[in-house]
C-alpha cells in the first residue's frame, strides 16, 4: 500500500532545536499519523506532545495518544496506531518511522504582509516602510538547492544586504546595514534585523524589525516627536504557489 509522505511532520520539529538547552524533562516524543483514504504512515516526532500543542496552538484532550493529519487537518486522537490505520481504510499496520527533514519546495513563491506594528513613531511612517517590504512581497521563482537559506529569497541580481546567521536548519536571524548620523545637538541610529523561519515546505515567515533611536540635548522634544524610541515590526509570509 502506498503510504503518504511525512513532510508535514517537519513543522513539529521547529521547537526541538530551541528546547535542546532547556532542562531535561521526562516526556515522551509525540507519535504522528499522516492518513489518507487507504491507510496511514506513522512516525515518532522530534518533539513532545506539550511542545506540539504550542506549535499548533491547540491543546490536546486528556487521553490523547497521537496526532493525526487527515485531509489537511490536524486531529488529536486517543486511538492506537492500529485503530487509526484501520479507521483510515488501512490494514492496521503502521510501523513507526523517523520524521522527514523539512526542505522548501522549488518553484514560484510570493510574499504577503500579514502583520505590522508601529510603536512610539512619528506619524506617516507607514509610507517609509514600503521599500523595506517591497523586496519581500514580489513574486519570484526560487531554487532552494535542497536546503533552506533566506538569502535565496532576495531579488536576483541585487547585492547581498543582510548578514544571516543560522540558528537551526529552518531558522536564521539577519542583521541589515546600520545607519548612524550625529549632529551638533543630537545623534540618530537606525538598524534593521530579520528573523526568517521555514514553517512548512511551502511557507517561509520573515519578521522584519526596524529600530530608530535618537538622543539629544532636547530629549523631551525628540521623544514627543516620536523619534526617541521608534520600533516597527513587519511580518511577511512567503508562500509557494501552484502545484
Amino acid at each position: 500500500m502506498m503510504r503518504p509522505a511525512l513532510s508535514f511532520l517537519a513543522p513539529l520539529s521547529l521547537l526541538a532545536t530551541a528546547l535542546l538547552a532547556a532542562p531535561a524533562m521526562a516526556q515522551e516524543k509525540l507519535t504522528v499519523a499522516d492518513c489518507t483514504e487507504g491507510g496511514c504512515r506513522c512516525a515518532l516526532s522530534a518533539v513532545t506532545l506539550q511542545e506540539a500543542e504550542v506549535v499548533l496552538g491547540t491543546p490536546a484532550p486528556e487521553g490523547t495518544t497521537a496526532l493525526v493529519r487527515l485531509n489537511g487537518e490536524y486531529i488529536w486522537s486517543p486511538l492506537s496506531l492500529r485503530e487509526i490505520d484501520f479507521a483510515a481504510g488501512g490494514d492496521g499496520e503502521c510501523p513507526l518511522e523517523l520524521f522527514d527533514a523539512m526542505i522548501p519546495e522549488d518553484g514560484d513563491w510570493i510574499g504577503t504582509v500579514t502583520g505590522q506594528t508601529i510603536s512610539h513613531c512619528p506619524p506617516g511612517l507607514d509610507a517609509a516602510l514600503a521599500p523595506m517590504t517591497e523586496t519581500l512581497v514580489f513574486p519570484r521563482n526560487i531554487t532552494w538547492g535542497g536546503s533552506f537559506h533566506p538569502d535565496r529569497i532576495r531579488m536576483e541580481g541585487t547585492a547581498r544586504a543582510i548578514d544571516w546567521s543560522q540558528v537551526s536548519a529552518t531558522h536564521y536571524t539577519g542583521q541589515g546595514p546600520a545607519v548612524g548620523e550625529s549632529g551638533a545637538t543630537s545623534r540618530v541610529q537606525i538598524g534593521v534585523t530579520y528573523d526568517a523561519k521555514l514553517i512548512d515546505p511551502r511557507l517561509v515567515r520573515v519578521l522584519v524589525k526596524l529600530k530608530i533611536r535618537t538622543e539629544g540635548l532636547s530629549q523631551a522634544v525628540i521623544d514627543a516627536a516620536g523619534l526617541g524610541r521608534c520600533d516597527v515590526s513587519v511580518t511577511v509570509d512567503l508562500a509557494r504557489t501552484g502545484d
